[in-house]
Protein backbone atom coordinates (compact mmCIF):
# COMPACT_ATOMS: atom_id res chain seq x y z
CA UNK A 1 0.00 0.00 0.00
CA UNK A 2 1.59 3.13 -0.90
CA UNK A 3 2.69 5.98 1.81
CA UNK A 4 0.30 8.85 1.92
CA UNK A 5 1.51 11.70 -0.23
CA UNK A 6 1.82 15.20 1.93
CA UNK A 7 0.50 18.07 -0.22
CA UNK A 8 4.08 20.16 -1.32
CA UNK A 9 3.06 23.38 0.30
CA UNK A 10 1.85 22.34 3.67
CA UNK A 11 5.04 20.53 3.91
CA UNK A 12 7.34 22.87 2.80
CA UNK A 13 5.58 25.32 5.25
CA UNK A 14 6.38 22.80 7.75
CA UNK A 15 9.83 22.24 6.99
CA UNK A 16 10.64 25.57 6.90
CA UNK A 17 9.63 26.15 10.81
CA UNK A 18 10.72 23.30 11.76
CA UNK A 19 14.35 24.16 10.41
CA UNK A 20 14.55 27.78 11.22
CA UNK A 21 15.97 27.90 14.61
CA UNK A 22 14.14 31.09 15.10
CA UNK A 23 10.96 29.49 14.64
CA UNK A 24 9.06 27.93 18.16
CA UNK A 25 8.53 24.86 15.00
CA UNK A 26 5.07 24.73 15.78
CA UNK A 27 3.11 25.89 12.59
CA UNK A 28 -0.32 26.49 14.31
CA UNK A 29 1.41 28.46 16.86
CA UNK A 30 3.42 30.50 14.86
CA UNK A 31 -0.11 31.13 13.04
CA UNK A 32 -1.75 32.30 16.04
CA UNK A 33 1.00 34.72 16.67
CA UNK A 34 0.94 36.48 13.21
CA UNK A 35 -2.89 36.54 13.70
CA UNK A 36 -2.74 38.27 17.09
CA UNK A 37 -2.70 41.72 16.47
CA UNK A 38 -5.90 41.37 13.71
CA UNK A 39 -7.11 39.18 16.73
CA UNK A 40 -6.60 42.66 18.89
CA UNK A 41 -7.90 44.71 16.35
CA UNK A 42 -11.12 42.30 16.36
CA UNK A 43 -11.94 42.46 19.88
CA UNK A 44 -11.36 46.33 19.81
CA UNK A 45 -14.31 46.84 16.95
CA UNK A 46 -16.79 44.16 18.44
CA UNK A 47 -16.56 46.41 21.69
CA UNK A 48 -16.91 49.35 20.07
CA UNK A 49 -20.04 48.02 18.03
CA UNK A 50 -21.77 46.30 21.27
CA UNK A 51 -21.59 49.61 23.21
CA UNK A 52 -19.71 53.13 22.03
CA UNK A 53 -20.48 54.19 25.62
CA UNK A 54 -18.60 51.39 27.16
CA UNK A 55 -15.78 52.04 24.52
CA UNK A 56 -15.31 55.72 25.28
CA UNK A 57 -15.37 55.61 28.76
CA UNK A 58 -13.38 52.93 29.25
CA UNK A 59 -11.79 51.65 26.31
CA UNK A 60 -9.85 54.58 24.27
CA UNK A 61 -11.07 58.14 23.76
CA UNK A 62 -8.83 61.20 23.32
CA UNK A 63 -9.23 63.22 26.41
CA UNK A 64 -9.00 60.42 28.88
CA UNK A 65 -6.74 57.98 26.81
CA UNK A 66 -3.95 58.40 29.54
CA UNK A 67 -5.89 56.40 32.55
CA UNK A 68 -7.85 53.87 29.88
CA UNK A 69 -7.76 50.28 28.56
CA UNK A 70 -5.62 50.32 25.52
CA UNK A 71 -3.12 53.21 27.36
CA UNK A 72 -2.69 50.70 30.06
CA UNK A 73 -2.16 47.51 27.80
CA UNK A 74 0.57 49.31 25.86
CA UNK A 75 2.35 50.42 28.71
CA UNK A 76 2.43 46.75 30.67
CA UNK A 77 2.55 44.74 27.22
CA UNK A 78 5.94 47.49 26.38
CA UNK A 79 7.06 46.72 29.95
CA UNK A 80 7.06 43.35 29.99
CA UNK A 81 8.88 42.82 26.31
CA UNK A 82 11.41 45.50 27.41
CA UNK A 83 12.22 42.86 30.37
CA UNK A 84 12.73 40.22 28.44
CA UNK A 85 14.12 41.47 25.66
CA UNK A 86 17.00 42.33 28.02
CA UNK A 87 16.96 38.76 29.24
CA UNK A 88 16.97 37.39 25.87
CA UNK A 89 20.01 39.66 24.69
CA UNK A 90 22.14 38.43 27.79
CA UNK A 91 21.48 35.12 26.51
CA UNK A 92 22.43 35.70 23.50
CA UNK A 93 24.99 37.36 24.34
CA UNK A 94 26.59 33.96 26.93
CA UNK A 95 26.03 31.89 23.99
CA UNK A 96 28.46 34.16 21.10
CA UNK A 97 29.42 32.40 18.40
CA UNK A 98 28.25 28.92 19.45
CA UNK A 99 24.79 30.32 18.27
CA UNK A 100 26.08 31.04 14.60
CA UNK A 101 26.31 27.27 13.03
CA UNK A 102 22.50 26.62 13.43
CA UNK A 103 22.17 29.67 10.95
CA UNK A 104 24.47 28.02 8.29
CA UNK A 105 27.04 30.87 9.37
CA UNK A 106 30.89 29.67 10.66
CA UNK A 107 32.16 31.90 13.02
CA UNK A 108 35.77 31.43 11.69
CA UNK A 109 34.65 33.72 8.55
CA UNK A 110 33.97 36.61 10.76
CA UNK A 111 35.68 39.36 11.00
CA UNK A 112 35.94 42.17 14.14
CA UNK A 113 37.13 42.50 18.02
CA UNK A 114 37.01 39.12 19.58
CA UNK A 115 34.85 40.08 22.37
CA UNK A 116 32.40 40.83 19.83
CA UNK A 117 32.47 38.48 17.40
CA UNK A 118 29.25 36.25 17.00
CA UNK A 119 27.63 38.45 19.36
CA UNK A 120 25.91 40.97 16.74
CA UNK A 121 22.44 39.73 17.63
CA UNK A 122 22.77 40.37 20.90
CA UNK A 123 23.72 43.48 20.87
CA UNK A 124 20.75 44.07 18.09
CA UNK A 125 18.52 42.56 20.69
CA UNK A 126 19.68 44.95 23.47
CA UNK A 127 19.44 47.96 21.45
CA UNK A 128 15.83 47.23 20.66
CA UNK A 129 15.15 46.22 24.40
CA UNK A 130 16.40 50.17 25.29
CA UNK A 131 13.76 51.17 22.53
CA UNK A 132 10.96 49.05 23.85
CA UNK A 133 12.46 50.49 27.52
CA UNK A 134 12.14 53.76 26.19
CA UNK A 135 8.82 53.37 24.38
CA UNK A 136 6.92 52.08 27.78
CA UNK A 137 8.29 54.99 29.75
CA UNK A 138 7.04 57.48 26.71
CA UNK A 139 3.56 55.58 27.13
CA UNK A 140 3.00 57.01 30.44
CA UNK A 141 5.00 60.01 30.15
CA UNK A 142 7.78 58.22 32.70
CA UNK A 143 5.26 58.11 35.99
CA UNK A 144 3.74 61.29 35.64
CA UNK A 145 0.55 58.92 34.84
CA UNK A 146 0.02 57.23 38.09
CA UNK A 147 1.89 60.14 39.88
CA UNK A 148 0.95 63.15 38.49
CA UNK A 149 4.46 64.88 38.43
CA UNK A 150 3.84 68.52 37.61
CA UNK A 151 0.01 68.27 37.40
CA UNK A 152 -1.99 71.54 39.75
CA UNK A 153 -4.07 69.23 42.49
CA UNK A 154 -6.94 70.94 40.82
CA UNK A 155 -6.44 69.02 37.60
CA UNK A 156 -5.83 65.85 39.44
CA UNK A 157 -7.92 63.24 38.16
CA UNK A 158 -9.12 65.06 35.21
CA UNK A 159 -7.57 63.43 32.23
CA UNK A 160 -4.73 66.56 32.48
CA UNK A 161 -3.60 67.94 29.24
CA UNK A 162 -0.72 70.20 30.28
CA UNK A 163 2.72 70.11 29.89
CA UNK A 164 3.73 66.00 29.30
CA UNK A 165 6.88 64.29 31.19
CA UNK A 166 7.80 62.67 27.57
CA UNK A 167 9.77 63.50 24.60
CA UNK A 168 7.52 62.34 22.03
CA UNK A 169 5.05 65.43 22.29
CA UNK A 170 7.67 68.07 23.12
CA UNK A 171 11.16 67.65 21.74
CA UNK A 172 10.62 69.91 18.59
CA UNK A 173 14.22 69.28 16.82
CA UNK A 174 13.16 66.31 15.05
CA UNK A 175 9.94 64.15 15.48
CA UNK A 176 10.76 61.42 18.12
CA UNK A 177 7.95 59.42 16.34
CA UNK A 178 8.81 59.72 13.17
CA UNK A 179 11.76 58.24 14.49
CA UNK A 180 10.28 55.63 16.28
CA UNK A 181 8.32 54.24 13.17
CA UNK A 182 11.58 54.14 10.93
CA UNK A 183 13.24 52.31 13.51
CA UNK A 184 10.34 49.40 13.73
CA UNK A 185 10.69 49.91 10.10
CA UNK A 186 13.90 48.95 10.24
CA UNK A 187 14.00 45.97 12.94
CA UNK A 188 11.00 44.49 11.45
CA UNK A 189 11.14 44.73 7.83
CA UNK A 190 14.60 45.90 6.77
CA UNK A 191 16.83 43.54 9.13
CA UNK A 192 14.59 40.32 7.25
CA UNK A 193 15.35 41.27 3.66
CA UNK A 194 18.87 42.65 4.84
CA UNK A 195 19.18 39.26 5.93
CA UNK A 196 18.18 37.88 2.73
CA UNK A 197 21.42 38.63 1.48
CA UNK A 198 23.71 37.37 4.04
CA UNK A 199 25.94 35.41 1.89
CA UNK A 200 26.95 38.41 0.10
CA UNK A 201 27.10 40.65 3.38
CA UNK A 202 29.38 38.93 5.68
CA UNK A 203 29.36 42.11 7.91
CA UNK A 204 25.71 40.73 9.13
CA UNK A 205 26.54 36.93 9.52
CA UNK A 206 26.22 36.73 13.27
CA UNK A 207 22.72 38.78 13.23
CA UNK A 208 21.19 35.80 12.63
CA UNK A 209 18.97 35.53 16.16
CA UNK A 210 18.08 39.36 16.31
CA UNK A 211 16.40 38.52 12.58
CA UNK A 212 12.32 38.77 13.66
CA UNK A 213 10.58 35.21 12.62
CA UNK A 214 7.94 35.40 10.16
CA UNK A 215 5.12 35.26 11.87
CA UNK A 216 6.33 38.24 14.10
CA UNK A 217 7.03 40.25 10.56
CA UNK A 218 3.55 38.96 9.20
CA UNK A 219 2.02 41.22 12.43
CA UNK A 220 4.24 43.91 12.22
CA UNK A 221 2.77 43.75 8.45
CA UNK A 222 -0.81 44.17 9.84
CA UNK A 223 0.20 46.83 12.49
CA UNK A 224 1.69 49.16 9.49
CA UNK A 225 -1.73 48.70 8.03
CA UNK A 226 -3.70 49.28 10.71
CA UNK A 227 -1.71 52.68 10.90
CA UNK A 228 -3.97 53.19 7.24
CA UNK A 229 -6.63 53.25 8.51
CA UNK A 230 -7.25 56.66 9.99
CA UNK A 231 -5.94 58.53 7.24
CA UNK A 232 -8.63 56.33 4.69
CA UNK A 233 -11.05 57.56 6.63
CA UNK A 234 -10.56 60.71 6.48
CA UNK A 235 -10.17 60.56 2.74
CA UNK A 236 -13.28 58.78 2.62
CA UNK A 237 -14.99 61.62 4.96
CA UNK A 238 -12.78 64.60 4.86
CA UNK A 239 -15.81 66.63 6.61
CA UNK A 240 -14.96 64.27 9.99
CA UNK A 241 -13.37 66.12 12.46
CA UNK A 242 -13.56 69.20 14.79
CA UNK A 243 -11.63 72.42 15.06
CA UNK A 244 -11.40 73.04 18.42
CA UNK A 245 -11.67 71.26 22.15
CA UNK A 246 -14.90 72.47 22.91
CA UNK A 247 -16.38 71.02 19.45
CA UNK A 248 -15.10 67.41 20.47
CA UNK A 249 -16.48 68.36 23.75
CA UNK A 250 -19.87 68.85 22.33
CA UNK A 251 -19.43 65.76 19.83
CA UNK A 252 -18.33 63.65 22.60
CA UNK A 253 -21.69 64.43 24.82
CA UNK A 254 -23.62 63.29 21.67
CA UNK A 255 -21.69 59.87 21.36
CA UNK A 256 -21.71 59.06 25.00
CA UNK A 257 -25.78 60.25 24.68
CA UNK A 258 -25.40 62.99 26.70
CA UNK A 259 -26.48 65.24 24.18
CA UNK A 260 -30.29 65.48 22.89
CA UNK A 261 -28.57 66.51 19.40
CA UNK A 262 -27.87 64.05 16.55
CA UNK A 263 -24.77 63.82 14.59
CA UNK A 264 -23.85 62.53 11.10
CA UNK A 265 -22.62 58.59 11.04
CA UNK A 266 -19.24 59.04 9.68
CA UNK A 267 -18.55 61.82 12.43
CA UNK A 268 -20.18 59.66 15.06
CA UNK A 269 -17.66 57.04 14.25
CA UNK A 270 -14.58 59.22 13.74
CA UNK A 271 -14.95 60.74 17.37
CA UNK A 272 -15.94 57.51 18.90
CA UNK A 273 -13.38 54.94 17.08
CA UNK A 274 -11.49 55.69 14.47
CA UNK A 275 -9.69 59.19 15.65
CA UNK A 276 -7.35 57.10 17.92
CA UNK A 277 -6.10 54.86 15.46
CA UNK A 278 -3.10 55.94 16.18
CA UNK A 279 -3.32 55.24 20.09
CA UNK A 280 -4.68 51.74 19.03
CA UNK A 281 -1.49 51.00 16.74
CA UNK A 282 0.65 52.26 19.44
CA UNK A 283 -1.07 49.13 21.58
CA UNK A 284 -0.86 46.61 18.46
CA UNK A 285 3.41 47.48 18.67
CA UNK A 286 3.90 47.27 21.88
CA UNK A 287 2.10 43.45 21.91
CA UNK A 288 4.31 42.87 18.70
CA UNK A 289 7.49 43.70 20.55
CA UNK A 290 6.01 41.32 23.55
CA UNK A 291 5.85 38.69 20.77
CA UNK A 292 9.56 39.09 19.19
CA UNK A 293 10.49 38.53 22.60
CA UNK A 294 8.98 35.69 23.23
CA UNK A 295 10.68 34.08 20.52
CA UNK A 296 13.84 35.10 21.08
CA UNK A 297 13.83 33.87 24.42
CA UNK A 298 12.69 30.35 22.80
CA UNK A 299 15.60 30.61 20.76
CA UNK A 300 18.35 31.46 23.29
CA UNK A 301 16.77 28.29 25.25
CA UNK A 302 17.22 25.95 22.45
CA UNK A 303 20.38 27.39 21.50
CA UNK A 304 22.08 27.06 24.73
CA UNK A 305 20.46 23.17 25.16
CA UNK A 306 22.14 22.69 21.59
CA UNK A 307 18.51 21.80 20.23
CA UNK A 308 19.10 24.89 17.46
CA UNK A 309 18.33 23.59 14.46
CA UNK A 310 20.12 24.65 11.05
CA UNK A 311 18.80 27.01 9.05
CA UNK A 312 21.52 27.04 6.33
CA UNK A 313 18.87 24.58 4.01
CA UNK A 314 16.29 27.20 3.83
CA UNK A 315 18.41 29.70 2.09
Amino acid sequence: MPAPVESPSSSQSEMTDRSDPRSCGCRAGNIVAAATPAAAIAVLIVIYIASPVFYVNHILEYQHRESQAVEMVTFLAASVAAAMLFLAASRLWRIGAAALPAFGVDPNDLRGPAALRGRGGAIIVAVVALATLFFAGEEVNWGQNFFNWGVPEYEKGTGFAGPEVNLHNSFEVVSVQSLGSAFLLGVFFGLPLMWLGRHRLTMIGDWGPAIPTWPVVAAMLTVQLWGLVKPLYRAIHPDAGWESTADYLDLLAQVRGDSPVEIDSALYHYVGFFDQVKEQKEMLVAIVLLLYSIYLNGLARRLASGSGRSFAETG
